[in-house]
């Protein structure tokens, strides 16, 4: 919806003509109505966006009578209302001619708070043209996502210098002004998103003191370029001094750090005690997200005491030692097996592993079975992110996985065509799997039309699994010897779904000509 406050009729007419964009609007016009919303805890803490008309006339085209009491209230509030804010000089305009009986400002602040934190956030200092009650408003909101696409994507995209500096600068100074201005006690989220180097530590830095001083329970530092790092010596380093007892910031910073319950920082150098000051001094942290540190390399995430249940250590390349004992963890992401030391972690259910054929394919397996499946016999989603030629596949034996439920394969394939039939070595050994997706990432295809001669002769049939997922489809011989090995083994197959637009691309970058052609080609051969 285009504004904020607006008569019922102008209201009337949206809600009977934008179903399709939202899924409700709520109208009122007493005070009573008013007080109801603002008493009934379970709607405060349940609802996630309020869009309030003004007139008595708006209140009987809603029928406001099918919510008679309390618990069908609720319900209703529970559903989700989209609100899209237009330009400026709409809600100026908007509110010239309607502020006189519009009743969204009678409502407290923590309510109005929570109707902005659903929008984005250059949308939210909008608000302030509404009225002097809304002029500083926004300042107090506690969900901050400078999350900044439109920018990202012109860095990702630009050839000079000159515009990456330009925009790296100006998504600074936005970040610098909204922290300064911010008036709040508390931030529950702050997330920095964009691709930031060395030149902007000093912000960084204070960035950081300040989620710190305001209690931020979900942290994200995440300045990498999409899908790529910077150099190491272009990373950010995160200052060590910020964890230290008898550093500059032990009086208040080093307290405030406990009420961290989301941790994730991604193309930063950080080391392993760093890491682990943060395990030791946030009691209430639940997710931990590392990418990309080539600072670490040694990391020990152990304790009774951790309340960890999410864990992601990826991209850090120089990390040689990682040891796992946190009884609590229950999905766990890595990249590298090597130096893995999985000790109590008995509610571990979901593992996302990474293979590349830069070692030996027979030893990597040997390796990822020791030290990982072969201990987690309770494993219920497991993803295996596979970059090797296609040959290479049967040679990837798993031991009996009894609960595994959900399987993800995703393939980086190098070669000429050849079978894939060696995936079903994944399948037999989960004899429960209910779900097998497979992304295909070509990083050149050459297809054959020779016919791929089977080599899995005899196979059991599978009891369980129901739905399959062909992501990067590209009509192959082979991706059709696939697709038929599970139609003829697979008995209780309801569901296939192919996509035949999943490429392996930077996540900033459209299909290009040639891609759309193959992807037509793919769908042309599904279709089939």
């Amino acid at each position: 919806m285009d504004m904020i406050n607006q008569s019922s009729a102008l209201g009337n007419e949206i809600v009977y003509h934008s179903n399709s964009k939202m899924e409700m609007i709520y109208l009122f016009s007493s005070e009573k109505g008013l007080q109801e919303v603002q008493e009934d805890n379970e709607i405060n803490s349940k609802m996630e966006m309020i869009n309030l008309f003004s007139n008595e006339k708006g209140l009987q085209e809603f029928s406001f009578s099918s919510c008679s009491n309390q618990n069908n209230l609720a319900s209703t509030f529970r559903k989700t209302v989209y609100m899209d804010m237009m330009n400026q000089k709409g809600l100026q305009k908007c509110v010239k001619r309607y502020h006189g009986d519009n009743l969204i400002s009678r409502l407290p602040d923590d309510i109005l708070l929570a109707i902005l934190s659903f929008l984005p956030l250059k949308e939210v200092g909008r608000t302030s043209v509404l009225s002097s009650r809304w002029k500083n408003l926004w300042s107090y909101i506690s969900h901050l996502n400078f999350d900044d696409y439109s920018s990202m994507e012109k860095i990702m995209r630009a050839s000079e210098f000159h515009t990456v500096s330009v925009e790296r600068e100006k998504y600074v100074k936005w970040v610098d002004s909204v922290l300064q201005s911010h008036r709040g006690s508390t931030v529950k989220e702050l997330r920095i998103c964009f691709s930031l180097v060395k030149s902007a530590t000093n912000s960084i830095t204070k960035w950081l003191e300040f989620a710190f001083e305001r209690h931020t329970e979900k942290l994200e530092l995440n300045l990498s370029e999409g899908d790529l790092i910077h150099a190491q010596d272009k990373t950010y380093v995160f200052p060590q001094e910020l964890c230290s007892s008898d550093g500059p910031y032990k009086s208040s910073r080093l307290f405030n750090c406990k009420s961290i319950k989301m941790l994730s920082l991604g193309c930063i150098q950080v080391s392993g005690e760093t890491i682990e000051f943060f395990l030791r001094g946030c009691p209430l942290l639940e997710q931990l997200n590392v990418r990309a540190s080539k600072y670490l390399t040694r990391l020990e995430v152990c304790g009774p005491s951790l309340v960890l249940k999410h864990l992601e250590i990826w991209d850090c390349t120089y990390l040689k030692s990682l040891r796992i004992s946190a009884p609590k963890l229950s999905s766990l992401r890595l990249d590298k097996i090597e130096g893995l030391l999985l000790e109590d972690v008995p509610m571990l259910a979901s593992v996302y592993v990474t293979y590349a054929d830069s070692l030996i394919p027979s030893i990597y397996v040997e390796r990822l079975i020791s030290t990982l499946l072969c201990r987690l016999s309770q494993l219920e989603i497991l993803t295996f992110d596979i970059y090797c030629r296609k040959e290479l596949l049967l040679m990837l034996k798993f031991p009996l996985m009894p609960k595994l439920k959900k399987l993800v394969i995703i393939e980086g394939l190098r070669g000429v065509d050849s079978s894939l039939l060696g995936l079903a070595n994944f399948i037999t050994a989960s004899p429960n799997l209910q779900e097998f997706e497979l992304k295909q990432r070509w990083h050149k295809v050459e297809r054959s039309n020779n016919e791929i001669q089977k080599e899995l002769k005899h196979s059991p049939l599978h009891q369980h699994l129901n739905v399959f997922r062909f992501l990067g489809y590209y009509g192959c011989p082979s991706d059709v010897e696939l697709v038929n090995y599970l139609l003829e083994n697979c008995v209780a197959l309801k569901e296939i779904i192919v996509d035949t637009q999943t490429q392996l691309r930077l996540a900033y970058d459209p299909l290009d000509s040639e891609q759309l052609e193959l992807a037509e080609i793919a769908k042309g051969h599904a279709k089939q």
